[in-house]
């Protein structure tokens, strides 16, 4: 699948992008949230997401499958485009009162709303079984492979992709739908 999506973003496809997107964005946007969520809003988070896929697509040539993994090459994309986008959220004019009050009243707002999202998805998880709680953490948090996954549990991939898709039903359902993919 990864060897697909590196050919068709080569030849410049859009289906490219719809593969990208399908299997990385869960990737995508864990990197940008966790090293943004303090200091970026959610239209900052969808902005930046939007600008690593169209980074992807537009310097996949230089992509070097000999000095790393697609992964790999990708992470650093995303870690260096958040921070760009960090950078450029504590930047933010402050030309008066008015606004620098608007402004952090918005950031505090964001905040709490961003805390108590995170906080009902950790108390969602740990509502999972023990199996599907460590597959989610291995898999989202640390950022296992499903390969490694089912050796660590001795199943099958299969088991594993199947036990993450009704997961994350269920955490959908939990939580009333808040994190979409």
């Amino acid at each position: 699948m990864e060897e697909q999506i590196i050919d068709l973003l080569q030849k410049k496809q859009a289906k490219g992008i719809d593969l990208l997107m399908d299997r990385y964005s869960n990737l995508i946007y864990g990197v940008i949230y966790s090293m943004g969520h303090h200091q970026m809003k959610h239209e900052d988070i969808e902005e930046c997401y939007n600008d690593v896929i169209f980074n992807i697509w537009s310097k996949i040539d230089q992509y070097d499958s000999k000095r790393g993994t697609f992964r790999n090459w990708m992470i650093s994309i995303i870690k260096f485009k958040t921070i760009d986008y960090i950078r450029k959220c504590k930047k933010l004019p402050r030309d008066t009162v008015e606004e620098n009050d608007s402004v952090l009243g918005q950031s505090l707002e964001d905040a709490v709303i961003c805390k108590e999202n995170h906080s009902a998805l950790k108390k969602a998880i740990q509502k999972l079984n023990k199996v599907d709680e460590k597959i989610f953490t291995w898999r989202y948090l640390d950022e296992l492979s499903v390969e490694e996954i089912s050796t660590r549990l001795n199943m099958t991939p299969q088991a594993v992709y199947t036990r993450i898709s009704r997961s994350k039903g269920k955490l959908r359902k939990w939580i009333g739908g808040i994190y979409n993919e």
